[in-house]
């Protein structure tokens, strides 16, 4: 049923819930299972700090590659545990924008995201990245709570 399946991940705990049901479906179907994570950029106290100190900002920025490895690493072994073969990508972006770049690069026909309800009072009026993914996505999408 679904031969491409891509999962967006972060560091939340929903992410790891959608990482799980995303390798049982590709294990199911004997699929090919990709994996993105998105850096967003350097948020706005980051640019803050840079201004201030360069070495501080730059122990951020190692900071926050180390947790992107680690995320693409544990979902490869998470994976592999599996016998699923996982192919992995870092892209940079705005997370819909990016997401759904990957989708379309890797012909997914499944994009399985964690939803987590606490986007706060921006989400409640912009909507949450998953909302805007579930509207603007060309392949079916799970939300795993």
């Amino acid at each position: 049923m679904y031969k491409n399946v891509l999962i967006a991940i972060n560091d939340s705990p929903a992410a790891e819930r959608a990482l799980h049901r995303a390798i049982a479906l590709a294990e199911i179907d004997n699929g090919d299972l990709f994996v993105v994570s998105i850096d967003e950029g350097l948020p706005v106290f980051e640019s803050i700090v840079w201004a201030v100190s360069d070495n501080l900002a730059k122990i951020l920025e190692e900071d926050r590659m180390n947790l992107y490895r680690h995320l693409l690493d544990d979902a490869q072994k998470q994976a592999q545990s599996h016998s699923i073969h996982l192919h992995s990508t870092l892209a940079e972006g705005k997370p819909a924008d990016s997401i759904l770049e990957a989708v379309q690069q890797v012909h997914a026909d499944l994009l399985v995201l964690g939803i987590s309800p606490h986007f706060g009072i921006g989400g409640l009026i912009l909507g949450s990245t998953a909302m805007e993914l579930a509207r603007r996505a060309r392949c079916d999408v799970l939300g795993v709570h």
